[in-house]
């Protein structure tokens, strides 16, 4: 048996494994966000003891009856348990197996952690140049053919274009679109012309409108324009929310559309504008992911980057 730890800026995601059944899934309000602002890592510390222990607890289990505890996400990084360097891209899942790091942590559990290593792409170029840390497991956790030629669309806080091919990582690209959505809308003069919340069904029709005029005027014109739509159009709450993030993914878009195989992951209503502005733009249907293949991808590719060298 395994845990599967997926550790975010927010929270920690904790899954007991056996073979290829997850038995039971826990999020913890911690992530290595917390030790940022708190400049101690304690909070996730304590999360993930308790995590483990409620686990085991729940399923009569005992420390030894687990083989590892397998960490990806942020949860490696600087702010988490273990600061575990990037790798230097293209990637596969054997270079990310052997750069795995053992660590025990006697005051969390006897039980072996691994960190799997985020990737890095820096070049000469900034445009050359991006990381990623705990996408390279979800990229490895999809149904994808090795020798396939894709982009993994992974939208979120910080929206993630993972490409592929072959088998390896080649490249990605970070955006801030989500964490956009949400600063826009509550600490802009946007505050008093879209809902709060968000609405979690934007109009599929004013996102493309949002998209057009941002692809052809720019992010910061098309923004304003919601303003306008408020004040001097008869539009819903749902049209203005479309409109609002056809126009902040607009540039990410703009660089799914040249890809012929694209995969959409993440959770609505992200999910679904990315899906329809990518046919929108590009005349081609994306792979669009079930929850439950978006939510649980990482599971299964830390699972599959750990058992390689096994």
């Amino acid at each position: 048996m395994l845990i599967i730890i997926d550790g975010g800026t927010t929270n920690t995601r904790l899954s007991l494994v056996s073979d290829n059944k997850i038995l039971k899934r826990i999020k913890a309000n911690a992530g290595a966000g917390k030790a940022d602002l708190s400049g101690n890592n304690e909070p996730l510390k304590n999360a993930v003891k308790s995590g483990i222990s409620e686990l085991l607890a729940e399923n009569n289990l005992k420390e030894n009856d687990i083989k590892a505890v397998i960490t990806s996400g942020m949860i490696g990084s600087e702010l988490g348990l273990y600061n575990v360097p990037h790798i230097s891209g293209p990637a596969d899942i054997k270079k990310l197996s052997e750069n795995m790091k053992k660590v025990i942590f006697d005051d969390i559990s006897s039980i072996p952690f691994y960190f799997i290593p985020g990737v890095k792409f820096i070049g000469d170029d900034l445009t050359e140049s991006d990381i990623m840390r705990g996408e390279e497991t979800e990229f490895f956790g999809l149904d994808i053919k090795e020798n396939q030629s894709v982009v993994a669309v992974l939208p979120g806080t910080h929206t993630k274009l993972v490409m592929g091919e072959n088998g390896e990582i080649t490249d990605c690209v970070t955006s801030l679109s989500g964490e956009m959505l949400a600063v826009l809308s509550k600490n802009t003069i946007l505050k008093n012309s879209l809902p709060n919340p968000l609405s979690k069904n934007p109009d599929m029709e004013f996102a493309k409108k949002g998209y057009d005029f941002a692809t052809k005027n720019g992010v910061n014109s098309a923004l304003f324009k919601i303003r306008i739509l408020k004040m001097f159009s008869d539009v819903t709450d749902e049209q203005l929310c479309g409109f609002f993030t056809g126009a902040v993914i607009s540039a990410d878009i703009n660089i799914i559309k040249n890809y012929e195989n694209v995969i959409i992951g993440g959770s609505q209503p992200l999910k679904g504008v990315f899906s329809e502005l990518t046919q929108y733009a590009s005349g081609r249907k994306p792979i669009i992911l079930t929850d439950e293949e978006a939510e649980t991808a990482t599971v299964w590719g830390a699972k599959k980057i750990f058992e390689y060298n096994a």
